[in-house]
């Protein structure tokens, strides 16, 4: 477990209270630890899919050939007579 260093305040309306008590006992953690958990899960874990993404699409995009001067419209026609 990590040390926690920095505090914060954060102001939530009853609904969104009332809800995070209720998980916060059924799950048997604080709801400052439910908070943490949201914020790896949003900012941290999202992000690194996020970037695996791109690089992927950009490997993709590296292997692929182009090519230029090729007739869709007289291709499409072609398979369209069978």
């Amino acid at each position: 477990m990590c040390m926690l260093q920095k505090r914060t305040n954060i102001l939530f309306d009853d609904q969104l209270w009332t809800l995070l008590t209720q998980r916060s006992r059924s799950d048997g953690i604080s709801i400052g630890e439910l908070v943490r958990r949201a914020v790896v899960k949003t900012y941290i874990e999202n992000h690194d899919r996020l970037l695996q993404r791109k690089e992927a699409v950009s490997a993709i995009r590296a292997i692929r050939t182009i090519h230029k001067g090729i007739d869709y419209k007289k291709l499409i026609n072609y398979g369209r007579k069978y």
